[in-house]
C-alpha cells in the first residue's frame, strides 16, 4: 500500500502546471523574454530573467523599439538555457543604456516613463 500511495504521489508531481518540468521550458526558447522583474536605475535597466544555471548576458539582446520619448525597449533570448538548474528567483542581466544608444545615462524623468515590452509571468 505505501509503494502505491509512493508512485501516485510522484504522479502527481510530474502532472502539476507550474511544476520543475515547466519551469525548466520557460528558458529553453527563444524570442520575447517572459522577465520576472526589472530594476531601471541612471545607467541601465537590471532585468531578472528564469535561469537553468547557464544563463548570462550573451544569451539576450535588449531591441530598442522607440528611441524617442518615452524610451520603449524589449529583451530577446537569442540563446536557450539547457542547464537544469532550478533558480526560482531567477537571475540578473544588466544592460547600460549607452550599449543601447540612449547615451551614457537617463535622466531621473526619462526613467519613470521608460516602457519595457516583455510581459512578466
Amino acid at each position: 500500500m505505501s509503494q502505491r500511495l509512493n508512485i501516485a504521489l510522484r504522479l502527481v508531481t510530474l502532472v502539476v502546471p507550474g511544476g520543475a518540468a515547466s519551469f525548466a521550458l520557460a528558458q529553453t526558447s527563444i524570442g520575447e523574454e517572459r522577465i520576472l522583474g526589472q530594476e531601471v536605475s541612471a545607467e541601465g535597466i537590471t532585468f531578472r530573467v528564469r535561469s537553468g544555471g547557464c544563463t548570462a548576458k550573451a544569451n539576450f539582446g535588449l531591441e530598442t523599439v522607440r528611441q524617442a520619448k518615452p524610451l520603449t525597449v524589449r529583451l530577446l533570448r537569442l540563446r536557450p538555457d539547457y542547464c537544469e538548474a532550478r533558480i526560482p528567483e531567477g537571475v540578473p542581466i544588466f544592460f547600460r543604456f549607452a550599449e543601447i544608444g540612449a547615451g551614457p545615462a537617463l535622466a531621473p524623468e526619462a526613467q519613470k516613463s521608460l516602457v519595457i515590452l516583455n510581459l512578466t509571468p
